[in-house]
């Protein structure tokens, strides 16, 4: 259990640090860092797509992306992708790449304490693997 909540904390840390450093941080939220570094580092998405990394719902997708539109980070375009005119690809404006480029600037400058969360995570996780086979005996 206390691996999950110091894996929890780790991505509020990056995700808050990242956020911080957005160049909207009133209109960002982790899923919106999470949808914006993925469309910076996997390019353009259908909605389908970012609702399979997001698990929202078709709606709250929506919602999401209706909000990152408003603050001019993603377009959302219909028809462009071939033979399905009518198919939705969602892709990052310009200062939808600069935000994600800044976030991920941000989350290079913290990265010694996300290293060292995560040295703690390993040896949280070794501690329960070695104690895993005698909490199974028991349990038999």
């Amino acid at each position: 259990m206390q691996l999950l909540q110091e894996m929890g904390r780790l991505g509020e840390r990056v995700g808050n640090a990242m956020v911080a450093r957005a160049d909207q941080p009133e209109l960002l939220n982790n899923l919106h860092v999470i949808v914006l570094g993925d469309l910076l580092v996997g390019g353009p998405r259908r909605p389908t797509d970012i609702q399979a990394l997001t698990g929202l719902t078709s709606g709250g997708v929506t919602k999401l992306l209706t909000r990152l539109e408003s603050a001019g980070l993603i377009l959302r375009e219909l028809g462009a992708v071939p033979d399905d005119r009518r198919a939705v690809v969602v892709s990052l404006t310009t200062a939808g790449r600069r935000s994600a480029e800044t976030m991920t600037d941000a989350l290079l400058d913290d990265i010694e304490s996300v290293r060292e969360m995560l040295r703690e995570m390993s040896a949280l996780a070794e501690s329960a693997s070695a104690a895993a086979p005698s909490r199974r005996r028991r349990s038999a």
